[in-house]
């Protein structure tokens, strides 16, 4: 009897080739890869960011209207939930995990940069 594969989802800010600031992007493409490699079903989940060429993204819907808690209480000025899509890359490369995009466009796609928002708190822990 085989051991099941060790299942692992990998949450990260940045990805390289998608959004890259520094060394974090680097670390969520390639560690990922390599315990792919080394059989873990591994997956990684990161934000759908405006500055993503586009051009690198063939994407496929999988869930519409995912309700996202941000842990704020009602008497904050930001939303006590996020709602987002959520889109898989399809067509990885042979060797590369499955990557999953979050949308929301007040939050990710509308914005420049990854960084250096005041609400990054709840963009980048939610």
């Amino acid at each position: 009897m085989s051991a099941k594969p060790f299942k692992v989802l990998f949450v990260s800010a940045e990805v390289t080739p998608f959004s890259s600031i520094g060394g974090l992007a680097q670390v969520a493409y390639f560690l990922p890869k390599a315990l792919k490699k080394n059989g873990v079903e591994i997956r990684i989940f990161t934000p759908k960011y405006g500055s993503i060429n586009t051009a690198l993204l063939q994407t496929q819907d999988i869930v519409q209207g995912l309700r996202v808690p941000t842990g704020e209480d009602e008497h904050s000025s930001h939303p006590q939930e996020l709602i987002c899509n959520v889109k898989v890359l399809k067509s990885p490369k042979k060797n590369d995990p499955i990557i999953y995009f979050l949308e929301n466009q007040e939050y990710y796609e509308q914005r420049a940069n990854v960084y250096n928002y005041s609400d990054d708190h709840i963009r980048l822990v939610c």
